[in-house]
C-alpha cells in the first residue's frame, strides 16, 4: 500500500496528480482529449497525518488519509498509479484554500463538467478553492472533449447522453493536465522509499 512515509515532505495545499491508463475507459477518455494527468487532490497535512480533499464519481468530495487517496487510486490488478506532487511556487493564501474545499465535503461529483452548479469534477474544484484576492489561481481554458483525430470517445458520447446534454466542447473550465503543467507549480522532490513518486 502506498504510504506518505516521510509526512514532512509534503505541505498543506500542495497537489497530487494522478497518471492514468488506457485500460481504464475513463482515463482512456481523459487521456485522449487532455493528457497524461487524469485526477488531482488537495493535500491537507494536520500534525504529523497527512489527508487528500478531493472529487470522484462514487464519493463526491470527501478528506480521506493519504494512504485511503492512494488506496482508493489502484487498478483492478491492484497495481499502484504513478503519483506526483507539486507545489504552488507562490503559496500565500493555501490554508484558506484548503479551509474552503473542506467546507464543500459531501458535494456531490460533477458528471455534466459544467461551471457553476454546485457540482464539482477534481479539477474543477482545485479551480473553484484556490481563489486569491477575488481570482483563481489557475486559468481556465476551453474544455476539449475530442481526441487526437478530432473525434469524441465513446465514453464521453455514452456519459452525456445518459445526463441528457450535448458534450460541453468550447466551454470554459479545467482538466488535471493543464494544472499538473501550469508554470505557477513546481514539483515537490520525494525520498527513495516515500510515496507519491
Amino acid at each position: 500500500m502506498a504510504s506518505c512515509r516521510n509526512e514532512t515532505l509534503y505541505k498543506t495545499g500542495d497537489l497530487v496528480f494522478v497518471a492514468g491508463i488506457e485500460a481504464n475507459a475513463m482515463d482512456h477518455a481523459i487521456m485522449g482529449s487532455t493528457g497524461a494527468m487524469v485526477h488531482v487532490g488537495i493535500i491537507d497535512v494536520e500534525r504529523d497525518s497527512v489527508f487528500v480533499i478531493d472529487v470522484a464519481p462514487q464519493t463526491g468530495v470527501s478528506r480521506r488519509t493519504f494512504e485511503q487517496f492512494a488506496e482508493a487510486q489502484k487498478y483492478g490488478n491492484n497495481e499502484e498509479p504513478a503519483m506526483t506532487v507539486m507545489r504552488l511556487k507562490n503559496r500565500r493564501g493555501v490554508k484558506s484554500f484548503v479551509a474552503k474545499a473542506k467546507t464543500l465535503c459531501g458535494a456531490d461529483y460533477d458528471f455534466t463538467f459544467l461551471p457553476d452548479n454546485g457540482l464539482y469534477y477534481c479539477s474543477e474544484l482545485v479551480h473553484d478553492c484556490y481563489v486569491r484576492n477575488g481570482k483563481p489561481v489557475f486559468d481556465a481554458y476551453p474544455m476539449n472533449f475530442r481526441n487526437a483525430d478530432g473525434e469524441y470517445d465513446a465514453f464521453w458520447v455514452n456519459l452525456f447522453a445518459s445526463e441528457g446534454l450535448e458534450i460541453p466542447q468550447g466551454v470554459l473550465g479545467t482538466n488535471p493536465d493543464a494544472l499538473f503543467r501550469s508554470n505557477i507549480l513546481k514539483k515537490v522532490e520525494t525520498r527513495p522509499g516515500t510515496s507519491p513518486r
